[in-house]
C-alpha cells in the first residue's frame, strides 16, 4: 500500500492531496459531523426532557403541600404551617420552601439544612415555575373555596441536571472515539480497494502521455464500476488512435488545400489589381470624354464646314484634312478609352457573325498585307448574338492587328466561328466562363507565342503580350477588346505556347434559346423631311452649339438656340407646336436632357427628340433611349452623320427587310 501511495504521490502536481487522503478524510469527516450532530441532539433532547420532569415534579409537591397548607393559613397557625413545610426534607430535589399569606407575607419558610444563601423571596413572584441564575423556582397558589388564601414557594438547585450533562457528554465522547476508530478502517480498506486501481489507471495514462503511443491498453478488475472505467478508457484511446491517423491525413489535406487558396487568393488579387487599373482608367476616360468630344465635334464640325467651300485652295485644303484625320484619330482613341472602361454607347442588334466576318473580309485582307495568309472559316448553322455590330466589328480587327503584330515576317492567321456548348465552367486565368451556348470567334497566329508573365498583363493599357509599348499603337487593342466584350456580356480566353502561336477565343451568349434564325438586315427608306423644319438645338458648349446651329442652317433647318434645359424649356412652353425636332446635349446644368425630353414629351408627344452625347456610361439613359426610341448622336460628328442622323429622326421610315446569308 505504501508503494502505491508513493507511486501515485509522484504522479500528483506539487502538494495536491491524493485520493486516498482525500477519501480519508471524507469518510471520517462525515462519521464524527454526522455523530457529533446526532449526540448533540440526544444530549438537547435529554436536558429538555429532565428540565420538563423536574418542572412537573416540584409543581406536583408543591399543589400537595399548598393543600396540606390551607387550614394553617386560614387559622392563621404558623407552627403548622412550618411542620408542613419540614416535611419536604423527604424531596431532596427541594432545597427551600415559604408560605405567603393572603397579603404576600412571609408566612412560614424552611430551608433544608446544610444549604446557605437560599432564603426565599420576600415577595411572590408569579404563577408557574421558571428557570433563572442556576436554580428552579415555582409559586402556586393556595386556593380553597375558589378562593386564593395564599402562595407557595419551592426552590431547587440544577446540579442534579448538570451531573446528568457531564454523563452525557462523557458518553458522547468515548462513542466519538470509538467511530473515528471504525471510520479510520473503514477509509483504510476502501482506500486500498478504490484507489489501486484509478493509480494503475493514472500510470497508463502517464505512460502514453510520455511515449505518446495510443496501442497501450490498461488492465482494471473484471467488473463493476471500475471494470467499465477502464473498458471506457481503452475505448478512448482506441479513438484516439483511429482520429490521429486521420489527423494525420487531414493535415497533410489541408496543407494542399491550403497551397491552392494561397493560389487562388494570388490571382484573385492580380483579378482586383487589373480591375483597379482599368477602373482608374474609365474613371480618366469618363472624366475627360464629354469635353474633349466636345473640342473634337467642334474641330471636325468646323473642318467640314471649311471644306464645304469652293473658294478654298488646295493647299489651304490640304491643311484641313490633315486637321480632320488628327481629330478622328483623337475621336479613335476616345472611343476606345471609353470601351476599356465599359463606358461606350453601344447599340445591340441581332448579329450573325458569319455576314459580319464576310462583310470584313476585304478589310482584314488589306490590314494583314501580302506577307501573312489569312484563313477564314465560317462555322455552319451558328445561332445569332446580341450585340453591337461596329463593337464586334472593332473587336475582331483589334485581334486580327495584334496577330499581325506578333509575326514580323510571314505567318498565318485563322479567323474561326463555331457554336460551343460548355457544360462545365471554362477558367482561364482569373476568369471563369459559365456553363452555356455560346458563339465562338477565334483569332490564331503562328506567331513566337506570349510568355506565362506577359499573359498576367495581356489587357492592361498600353500592353501589347511583349512588353509595354507606345511605338507602334496606342497600346489600347486587346484591353479595348476587354472592355467591349465585358459590357456585351461576352468573355475572352487566350491559348499560347512560347514558340507555338497564340489563340484568343471570343466567347458571346447566344440569342434567345440558341436556335438558328436566318440573319437579316434592315434598310431604312427615309422620306425626305419637308424644307423649313424647325429645330430646337439646346447645348450648354457655347462652341459645339453654334457648329451644330450653323450645321443645321446649312442644310436648310430653320434653328432656335439654347443654353440649357431650363431655357429651352421656357421656348417650347411657348409654342409647344412650333418644333419639329428638339436636339438637346445629355448633360447640361440647370436641367438636363432626360428631364427636358420628359417635360417636352408631356406638352407635345408628337416632337421628336435627338440626344446629343460625347459621354455616358448612364445604363438608365440607353434603356431610356431603347425604351422610347429615342434615338443618340455620338460626339464628335461630322456634318454628315449629324445631317444624316437629323434626317432619319424627321424622316418617315420605311422598313425592309433583306435576308442575308447565314454562310
Amino acid at each position: 500500500m505504501s508503494s502505491n501511495s508513493t507511486r501515485l504521490r509522484r504522479l500528483l502536481p506539487g502538494d495536491e492531496p491524493s485520493i486516498r487522503r482525500t477519501l480519508k478524510r471524507i469518510i471520517m469527516t462525515t462519521s464524527a459531523v454526522a455523530l457529533m450532530i446526532a449526540c448533540a441532539a440526544f444530549i438537547a433532547s435529554d436536558f429538555f426532557l429532565a428540565r420538563r420532569t423536574l418542572a412537573r415534579q416540584l409543581t406536583a409537591v408543591a399543589g400537595v403541600v399548598g393543600s396540606q397548607s390551607t387550614a394553617a393559613l386560614t387559622f392563621t397557625d404558623t407552627k403548622v404551617a412550618g411542620e408542613i413545610l419540614a416535611m419536604l426534607s423527604v424531596e431532596p430535589q427541594v432545597q427551600s420552601a415559604c408560605l405567603y399569606s393572603r397579603e404576600g407575607r412571609r408566612f412560614a419558610a424552611w430551608v433544608r439544612p446544610g444549604v446557605y444563601s437560599l432564603e426565599s423571596p420576600a415577595r411572590p413572584g408569579a404563577d408557574g415555575p421558571a428557570f433563572t441564575e442556576g436554580r428552579f423556582e415555582v409559586f402556586l397558589p393556595v386556593v380553597q373555596d375558589g378562593e386564593r388564601i395564599g402562595t407557595i414557594y419551592l426552590r431547587s438547585d440544577l446540579e442534579d441536571l448538570a451531573g446528568r450533562l457531564w454523563t452525557n457528554l462523557g458518553i458522547v465522547l468515548v462513542v466519538l472515539l470509538a467511530s473515528s476508530f471504525a471510520a479510520f478502517l473503514l477509509s483504510t480498506g476502501l482506500e486500498g480497494r478504490i484507489t489501486r486501481p484509478i493509480l494503475d489507471l493514472a500510470l497508463t495514462l502517464r505512460e502514453v502521455s510520455n511515449r505518446k503511443d495510443y496501442s497501450i491498453r490498461a488492465r482494471g478488475p473484471g467488473e463493476g464500476e471500475f471494470a467499465a472505467l477502464v473498458h471506457g478508457f481503452n475505448d478512448m484511446l482506441s479513438q484516439i488512435q483511429s482520429r490521429d491517423a486521420a489527423l494525420l491525413q487531414a493535415r497533410d489535406d489541408l496543407e494542399r488545400r491550403v497551397e491552392e487558396r494561397t493560389l487562388e487568393l494570388q490571382k484573385k488579387e492580380e483579378q482586383l489589381l487589373q480591375s483597379q487599373k482599368l477602373e482608374a482608367v474609365g474613371h480618366l476616360a469618363g472624366g475627360l470624354a464629354h469635353d474633349f468630344n466636345n473640342l473634337l465635334s467642334v474641330v471636325l464640325g468646323y473642318g467640314d464646314l471649311a471644306l464645304s467651300r469652293p473658294s478654298v485652295d488646295p493647299e489651304t485644303r490640304g491643311f484641313i484634312e490633315e486637321i480632320q484625320k488628327a481629330g478622328q484619330q483623337a475621336a479613335v482613341l476616345t472611343s476606345q478609352l471609353l470601351a476599356i472602361s465599359r463606358q461606350q454607347v453601344l447599340n445591340p442588334v441581332s448579329l450573325h457573325l458569319n455576314v459580319l466576318l464576310e462583310d470584313l473580309r476585304g478589310s482584314l485582307g488589306r490590314l494583314v498585307g501580302e506577307r501573312i495568309i489569312l484563313d477564314i472559316l465560317m462555322g455552319s448553322d451558328l445561332p445569332n448574338v446580341k450585340a453591337d455590330p461596329a463593337s464586334i466589328q472593332q473587336v475582331v480587327l483589334n485581334l486580327v492587328t495584334h496577330a499581325r503584330e506578333a509575326m514580323p515576317g510571314t505567318g498565318r492567321i485563322t479567323v474561326e466561328t463555331s457554336a460551343e456548348l460548355l457544360e462545365e465552367p471554362l477558367t482561364w486565368r482569373n476568369e471563369t466562363i459559365p456553363p452555356g451556348s455560346y458563339v465562338q470567334l477565334s483569332v490564331t497566329d503562328t506567331g513566337p507565342g506570349i510568355s506565362p508573365e506577359a499573359e498576367v498583363h495581356l489587357f492592361e493599357p498600353f500592353f501589347n503580350g511583349r512588353g509595354r509599348t507606345l511605338d507602334r499603337s496606342t497600346g489600347l487593342g486587346l484591353s479595348t477588346v476587354y472592355g467591349i466584350l465585358k459590357q456585351s456580356g461576352g468573355f475572352v480566353a487566350v491559348e499560347s505556347r512560347e514558340g507555338r502561336g497564340t489563340t484568343f477565343s471570343v466567347y458571346l451568349p447566344v440569342e434567345g434559346d440558341g436556335t438558328f434564325r436566318k440573319f437579316t438586315t434592315t434598310v431604312r427608306l427615309l422620306r425626305t423631311p419637308r424644307a423649313g423644319n424647325m429645330v430646337l438645338l439646346v447645348e450648354d458648349e457655347a462652341m459645339v452649339r453654334r457648329m451644330a446651329g450653323e450645321i443645321l442652317r446649312r442644310n436648310g433647318f430653320m434653328v432656335e438656340e439654347a443654353a440649357n434645359g431650363r431655357e429651352a424649356l421656357d421656348l417650347f412652353s411657348e409654342q409647344p407646336d412650333r418644333f419639329d425636332l428638339v436636339v438637346t446635349d445629355v448633360v447640361m446644368p440647370i436641367m438636363g436632357g432626360r428631364e427636358l425630353a420628359g417635360n417636352i414629351s408631356r406638352l407635345n408627344p408628337a416632337t421628336r427628340i435627338l440626344f446629343m452625347s460625347g459621354y455616358t456610361g448612364d445604363a438608365e439613359l440607353q434603356a431610356l433611349s431603347r425604351k422610347h426610341r429615342i434615338p443618340l448622336l455620338s460626339k464628335p460628328f461630322t456634318i454628315a452623320a449629324m445631317t444624316a442622323k437629323v434626317r432619319e429622326v424627321l424622316g418617315t421610315p420605311d422598313l425592309v427587310q433583306k435576308a442575308g446569308d447565314s454562310g
